[in-house]
């Protein structure tokens, strides 16, 4: 799955001879194909003529419009036509015995990558080791007391306190000053560290989120995450587990390697940003990142990280139709 990147501030879309080009206001033109893109993410004040929106539709890419780490809309074409799919995950959603069960799975496979990275942490020497293994020490407490949850709102309470402890703890991973980072702060995030986390959870969850719509999932229905008017609540579901492994990680070895740096956001009173060549290095590391293989219990074989998203979402699609019996997350091993 290709993505195009537009992280210009303004320009202009165009359709010329089934391709798209984009002008920038400097006047630069870059050339995209759509028959080779599958998704587009506009990041600027950009306009789309209505050929290119056209063309758009006809070559079934999607466009996400993006404003910060928020998105404001998409163009997409029409939704697949697995009625069967999406009527099951309708009547599995008033099932609360089947919400709680994969909210507690979604969760613990969750909280297990947050403390395996905790556990490489400690490890390496990048934190203080009695409170590193005091954190683990209590998300473990916590994967077990999933177990024994009987609500989905006591479930995402345990989920709660596990991301602040969590969150506390990877703070002291960042070895510049100007990376200060304690807590997670959203709406709008307080510094860069922050904003970072936001920008690429949301770039993971849009990428979850084509992935679903292709595999004909209704990206609504969720259980972790309940039905909410606009709220992509699946995509917030099946990002849990790759929260820590995809974006977590690379934000830490980008910052500590040198390959961010304090030039690239954007400061203010309000809230802190990732400028344009802050976005570009991101993306290209994040890019990078989804190429990487790791080994995918699920299959007991090795894949890119892209492919194991992938195969995530064709899991829980063979569960919601009832061919194998539990959603099994991906756990870093």
């Amino acid at each position: 799955m290709l993505t195009a990147y537009i992280t210009k501030e303004a320009g202009k879309i165009k359709a010329s001879n089934k391709t798209l080009i984009f002008e920038g206001i400097d006047g630069n033109k870059t050339t995209i194909y759509p028959d080779k893109v599958d998704r587009m993410l506009v990041m600027g004040n950009i306009g789309l003529t209505g050929a290119a929106i056209s063309l758009i539709l006809s070559s079934d890419t999607e466009v996400f419009f993006m404003k910060g780490k928020e998105v404001l809309g998409l163009y997409s074409a029409s939704s697949s036509k697995d009625c069967i799919t999406r009527h099951n995950q309708h009547l599995l959603i008033e099932d609360q015995e089947w919400v709680c069960k994969t909210s507690k799975a979604i969760v613990k496979g969750k909280i297990i990558n947050e403390r395996h990275f905790i556990q490489r942490l400690i490890r390496n020497g990048n934190i203080d080791s009695n409170l590193g293994n005091y954190a683990t020490t209590f998300l473990k407490k916590l994967i077990n007391n999933v177990d024994y949850a009987c609500t989905v709102d006591s479930i995402r309470g345990i989920e709660g306190l596990a991301a602040e402890s969590y969150f506390e703890i990877l703070g002291q991973n960042f070895k510049y000053p100007w990376a200060s980072f304690s807590k997670r702060t959203k709406n709008p995030p307080k510094d860069c560290v922050n904003t970072t986390l936001s920008f690429l959870y949301t770039i993971l969850t849009n990428k979850i989120s084509s992935f679903i719509k292709s595999h004909g999932l209704d990206i609504s229905i969720g259980s972790l995450h309940s039905i909410q008017y606009g709220r992509d609540s699946l995509s917030c579901d099946l990002v849990e587990e790759f929260r820590t492994p995809i974006v977590d990680q690379l934000v830490c070895s980008m910052i500590n390697l040198g390959q961010l740096k304090e030039d690239n956001f954007i400061y203010d009173d309000e809230s802190v940003l990732l400028n344009e060549e802050g976005r570009k290095i991101v993306i290209s590391a994040f890019e990078n990142k989804l190429q990487q293989k790791h080994f995918y219990p699920n299959k007991d074989k090795v894949l890119t990280y892209e492919k194991i998203l992938e195969e995530q979402v064709m899991m829980y699609k063979h569960y919601i139709n009832k061919e194998i019996e539990s959603y099994i997350p991906f756990e870093v091993k």
